[in-house]
């Protein structure tokens, strides 16, 4: 009786070193594993239910190979599609972020130009409007020119403002 309960402690010593070693494996592929994962990967994982059993997870990822191959199967393209796709706009935001600091450069540029010409502009405006006040003083009648600014150059515009006298009609009788 002693015999068979050493034999059945030998046993169980080497039932637990197997699973010690198998342990020890798999913390290795575990830590691997982890030194490899993304942080959001570390995160979904964390967040996965501790009383989850590998039959689940198991379950699970046959689900979703099999929407992957549902997917296949209706669109054999699909992930090239995709993966075309998913360059041009790539390509395409790599082109608007161009035109983006291209804008922003021709914007700096028109500012700086614009800073020289617009106040001579101005002043030569308003010479203008003062010689076309004076002379339409001089027939009793009144004149402004002045520039209206739009938000685009396209809108710009010299307006030229008059104003006659009003000479009433007199009838004798």
């Amino acid at each position: 009786m002693l015999e068979e309960e050493q034999r059945l402690v030998r046993e169980v010593e080497q039932i637990s070193k197997a699973a010690r070693d198998t342990a020890a494996k798999a913390l290795k592929v575990c830590q691997a594993i982890s030194a490899k994962a993304t942080p959001e990967e570390v995160e979904h994982f964390q967040q996965l239910p501790e009383d989850l059993k590998m039959e689940e997870l198991e379950m699970e990822i046959a689900a979703e190979e099999a929407k992957l191959d549902f997917i296949h199967a209706n669109n054999p393209n699909a992930i090239r599609d995709f993966e075309r796709r998913q360059e041009e706009i790539d390509k395409l935001k790599e082109k608007l972020t161009e035109a983006g600091e291209k804008l922003e450069r021709y914007t700096r540029q028109i500012a700086k130009v614009r800073s020289k010409w617009e106040p001579e502009l101005d002043k030569l405006i308003e010479e203008i409007s003062d010689a076309f006040s004076y002379n339409f003083e001089q027939i009793g009648c009144a004149g402004q020119v002045s520039i209206h600014k739009g938000e685009d150059f396209d809108q710009w515009a010299i307006q030229i403002k008059v104003k006659f006298r009003f000479v009433p009609l007199c009838y004798f009788l």
